[in-house]
């Protein structure tokens, strides 16, 4: 007779964390729903901002004011956390589709180069950053990685919403003999 196993490998752990990440996910969305036929009068349900995504330069200034107050910025991180995602890469991309529309996002990148926004000095970044740092599954990123993360994020921004069809689908150049 041969010894219980002793305790699930680590891979195991890992896969229940994410299903738990999805469930409550699936949790989130039904809050979503719910407090939307109630008319947001649910005292229950977590903080759900207005205003999202953001579509233009001037709401995320009016955020990043807003974002100024401890309380508000606690909030949304909350908020921002409840998003979810199992990698890095996943959570900051529903993160930032949350936080701003394709349109403006192509006017950022990270660093501020080239004639675009820089988004590395906004609060939103921090707001990403504390969302990620609550999120169990992604609980021990740094804050490189969560660099890395959004700039792949707004250097794919170009390609959303159709525009890398657009981009390729461009006549070919004639040549005349």
């Amino acid at each position: 007779m041969s010894p219980p196993e002793s305790l699930p490998t680590r891979d195991i752990l890992l896969r229940i964390l994410e299903l738990l990440e999805e469930l409550k996910e699936d949790n989130r969305a039904t809050r979503r729903m719910l407090q939307a036929q109630r008319g947001n009068g649910g005292n229950t349900l977590s903080f759900i901002p207005d205003g999202f995504p953001l579509k233009t330069v001037r709401e995320v200034e009016e955020m990043e004011e807003k974002l100024s107050d401890p309380s508000f910025m606690s909030d949304l991180i909350t908020a921002v956390a409840d998003i979810g995602g199992s990698t890095v890469d996943e959570a900051t991309r529903r993160m930032m589709v949350f936080i701003m529309d394709h349109d403006l996002s192509r006017l950022y990148n990270f660093v501020g180069r080239n004639g675009k926004r820089e988004f590395r000095s906004l609060k939103l970044f921090e707001v990403i950053f504390g969302a990620l740092k609550k999120n169990s599954l992604t609980s021990q990123i740094t804050r490189k990685d969560v660099e890395r993360a959004v700039s792949k994020w707004l250097i794919g921004s170009r390609d959303r919403g159709g525009n890398r069809q657009a981009r390729q689908v461009r006549p070919s150049p004639s040549f005349s003999h």
